[in-house]
């Protein structure tokens, strides 16, 4: 669902960016580290 921006303060947007932008690096590096190539083709295959 999307919202108005009038709704978000600021300080809640900002928030919400750096809490979305820890994830992201988070799971970054857990990609890099395990990443499985059987998977990724698989993925492809799929189309997911």
């Amino acid at each position: 669902m999307h919202m108005a921006d009038a709704l978000l303060s600021p300080a809640g947007g900002g928030v919400m960016w750096a809490a979305t932008a820890v994830t992201a690096a988070y799971s970054s590096v857990k990609v890099k580290e395990d990443i499985d190539t059987k998977r990724v083709i698989i993925l492809l295959k799929l189309k997911i």
